[in-house]
């Protein structure tokens, strides 16, 4: 990939968090750049142009796909693959999918087996291509990317209502915000302000704006600043006295996007310290990017996070599951003889969710779930009887009868926020709380025993008094305030899918499996270095966690054979 590309590309964060990603820009017609070349067959090693390795491979895994499909790629790095009835309509899904997740236009590079880019292949025209793609990006009215754009969001200053990521407000209460060009003309006169770097990505230094000083987190969590007993308040106070100490001093806060709200929340905890000139740069790094202006690799000031309270949150959690998972031998396991499963795949930007159903349908058949129990429903078909819309979720959890030896499975895969998940449905948008996904629950599955898995971002917050029930267990993939992570098209699934459909034949009882699930996302977030954690959370009902697993029936021993009498074997027909 080539440096532009790959900057842009880094700036789209690995997180779940929903929201409005920053829209398709018009791209310029490919034509451009044509360089004459046929359509030619695709194989796992035809290079990308703008993608990373992990990206590649990704294109490796849309090649052992079934056809129709297609594949759609962005100068930002951005690459998107999506199948369907027809080769066109997988086409317009690609494209329309990859055209919410860039910051830059869409163009396709493969239908099927086939790559049909016409475009830059080479570094040097790539290069010249992002070039052309950033200078479409700018708006008429002056504003770079979307840092103008006004998404009909209400400004709050409650830190346990803002989320972390998603459409932003306009407006920063008791603060300001500042354009690309307003704060390069701050930079540049005589009284230059406080720029203060809070994206949270796990490293040694990151690319900002120059002379910006870099606080990891101090935009995540609901602590407030002013709090004398929180040890995060207390490291956030330390690190703006030490970087900021003169609060009459002008201070910009900046994050890697316009859908980021860690700059704003930032920003109004330094208005609660006293701070008395805050502005809020709402466009970020990408916004500078976009405009064409030079960045700088800021080291690490300060963390506010506490990894050793994290560490010992998560062995705690380890304890309380193995000892779950124990059972004495007295301890009869619930046989459930039949299990009624319901998959949705929620979301539509990337294919990871409807993957991750996917594969786990297969794996419900295998381990002996009949099909006709088993429904589905996913953002990334087209078929209207197949989207998640409410009509169709609620025929999905339509009342049924549920006689003693039968249990419920559900699995709900999405983007998410503190309001829940979000499910998209062609045009219809909208939250799935945690009130109602309990009528739900409560509606089709009653007192059966009842597994639920919500994987997505702040999936916590379905551990609420709606939900629970002695006869559910309920597990997560984050904590109420936490992002999970793994949801973009780089990943075949993300990191709590993957580990889920890893752990599920392993496990010996559910309360094993949650533990199971979540030393191994541990795991893979400690590999990948993300922080914070998303600290997946799993709810034991005291009935539910004698239910039997899902699994397949033993076998019937096979019956002897015997061979036949010659008398008989003369009558057999065809014989």
């Amino acid at each position: 990939m080539n440096r532009l590309g790959a900057l842009l590309a880094g700036l789209l964060l690995a997180g779940c968090a929903t929201g409005e990603s920053p829209a398709q820009q018009g791209a310029p017609p490919v034509g451009g750049s044509e360089t004459g070349r046929a359509a030619f067959a695709a194989t796992p090693d035809t290079p990308v142009p703008f993608l990373a390795a992990t990206g590649q491979a990704n294109f490796g895994r849309y090649l052992l796909a079934p056809e129709p499909k297609a594949f759609a790629l962005s100068a930002s790095g951005v690459a998107v693959w999506r199948q369907g009835a027809t080769t066109d309509e997988a086409r317009d899904a690609a494209l329309e999918a990859c055209g919410k997740a860039a910051p830059l236009g869409c163009s396709l590079f493969a239908e099927n087996a086939v790559v049909v880019w016409r475009g830059p292949m080479t570094p040097d025209e790539q290069q010249a291509f992002a070039r052309d793609q950033i200078a479409a990006a700018r708006g008429p009215d002056g504003g770079v990317g979307q840092e103008r754009a006004d998404f009909n969001i209400v400004p709050t200053t409650d830190l346990a209502v803002a989320p972390l990521v998603g459409a932003t407000p306009t407006v920063l209460p008791g603060g300001s915000v500042v354009t690309t060009a307003a704060l390069r003309r701050a930079l540049l006169g005589a009284a230059p302000p406080r720029v203060i770097e809070v994206s949270s990505v796990t490293g040694t230094r990151i690319p900002t704006i120059p002379g910006a000083v870099w606080i990891d987190k101090a935009g995540i969590g609901r602590w407030q600043a002013t709090d004398e007993n929180h040890p995060l308040a207390r490291q956030f106070r330390e690190a703006m006295a030490r970087v900021a100490p003169d609060k009459s001093r002008p201070v910009v806060f900046t994050c890697y996007a316009v859908n980021c709200w860690q700059a704003y929340r930032a920003a109004l905890r330094a208005l609660s310290l006293g701070y008395g000139d805050v502005a809020w740069y709402r466009g970020g790094t990408q916004s500078w990017v976009m405009a064409g202006l030079a960045v700088a690799q800021a080291p690490l000031d300060a963390a506010i996070y506490d990894v050793a309270q994290e560490a010992g949150l998560l062995d705690q959690q380890d304890g309380e599951l193995q000892g779950l998972a124990t059972f004495d031998r007295r301890t009869r396991p619930f046989a459930v003889m039949r299990w009624r499963a319901m998959l949705v795949a929620a979301h539509n930007r990337e294919p990871v969710f409807h993957q991750a159903i996917n594969r786990l349908h297969s794996m419900l058949t295998r381990a002996g779930v009949r099909r006709e129990d088993i429904a589905w429903l996913s953002s990334a078909v087209r078929d209207p009887a197949r989207l998640p819309s409410r009509p169709n979720l609620e025929a999905m959890f339509a009342p049924r009868a549920l006689g003693p030896r039968e249990g419920c499975f559900v699995y709900l895969t999405s983007h998410g926020d503190q309001r829940g998940i979000e499910v998209v449905a062609d045009v219809d948008k909208y939250q799935l709380a945690p009130a109602e996904l309990g009528q739900m629950l409560d509606r089709s599955c009653g007192k059966a025993p009842t597994i639920v898995v919500v994987s997505a971002c702040h999936a916590g917050v379905y551990n609420d008094p709606a939900v629970l029930r002695p006869n559910r267990i309920l597990m997560t993939a984050a904590r109420r305030d936490r992002t999970s992570f793994g949801c973009s098209a780089d990943y075949e699934f993300s990191f709590y899918d993957a580990c889920f459909l890893r752990s599920f034949g392993e496990a010996a009882n559910w309360p094993d499996l949650a533990r199971r699930v979540n030393a191994c996302v541990r795991d893979r977030e400690t590999e990948a270095r993300f922080e914070p954690r998303s600290l997946p959370t799993a709810s034991i009902g005291a009935e539910a966690r004698i239910a039997s697993m899902i699994s397949a029936p033993p076998a019937r021993p096979a019956r002897p054979r015997t061979a036949p009498s010659p008398a008989k074997a003369a009558t057999t027909p065809g014989g």
